[in-house]
């Protein structure tokens, strides 16, 4: 029988995994606000790449690119293995290492939405970035989507993996909240449910009762599995652990989660 989610260090890094056949995706955060035991240093930010179905993909890139560049070297992450790359919304702290990153691997292709300011889309221009403007949701590669702009302040747009066991979503803050998030993806591809949510979920400053009412609702989205990360805040991540119990991931720089 397949086991939970447990927690192992591999190498240097803190890994979460899922014992049993192959890995079908791998995470690993590459920048967040907190480190993980054996990691790499912190930062206020996020990044994360994954590995799924020979694609290498990069979701946000923190904020200062000089760590953003000595992690992924200390995560062993080869810059010309990323093929994809999809920032989430528009604030520094998950934009400016992409323009470093590109320096450094002309062959990947960017996704910005559409929306970003004309400042985000000029740098990358001024090295070598030619972003695609990403408006609705998009198939960038088979089985890797993004939801497209949802609506916020401001808008964002999530990583969606389809994998053989459910959905699994990438969110960068859920500045439109992480619910509105979920469920307009699961809406999107015709899903019920979301095997793993992982990313910010920007629930630092909220109450405990607003906490609590988007616990309820992700659970009533069938979210399966949590990893909060970056904004979530340590009273909601605390709601979110004992709300989820074995089924809540730990996240922080350095971070290897592995889903078979």
């Amino acid at each position: 029988m397949v086991a939970l989610a447990r927690v192992t260090l591999l190498a240097a890094l803190a890994a979460v995994e899922v014992p049993g056949a192959p890995a079908e995706v791998e995470i690993v955060i590459v920048y967040d606000n907190e480190s993980a035991p054996g990691g790499v240093p912190a930062d206020w930010g996020f990044s994360a790449v994954v590995d799924f179905r020979g694609e290498r993909i990069l979701f946000d890139s923190g904020t200062d690119p000089e760590l953003f560049m000595e992690n992924l070297g200390r995560l062993g992450i080869e810059p010309g293995s990323i093929t994809l790359a999809v920032i989430s919304h528009r604030h520094p702290d998950h934009r400016n290492g992409i323009y470093r990153l590109a320096l450094k691997n002309r062959k990947m292709k960017v996704f910005f939405l559409d929306s970003f300011p004309g400042e985000a889309y000029e740098i990358a221009w001024a090295v070598g970035i030619q972003p695609e403007r990403v408006r609705g949701p998009l198939e960038i590669a088979p089985g890797v989507f993004t939801t497209g702009e949802i609506a916020g302040e401001p808008p964002e747009q999530a990583l969606v993996l389809e994998t053989s066991q459910g959905l699994v979503m990438l969110t960068g803050c859920s500045h439109p909240g992480p619910a509105r998030m979920v469920e307009t993806a699961l809406g999107q591809r015709g899903k019920d449910g979301v095997r793993l949510l992982l990313g910010g979920f920007h629930l630092m400053r909220r109450s405990e009762a607003e906490i609590e009412d988007e616990i309820e609702k992700l659970k009533s989205l069938n979210v399966r599995q949590v990893a909060p990360a970056h904004c979530t805040g340590e009273k909601a991540k605390k709601l979110f652990r004992r709300a989820w119990g074995a089924d809540y991931l730990p996240t922080g720089a350095g971070r290897r989660t592995v889903l078979e």
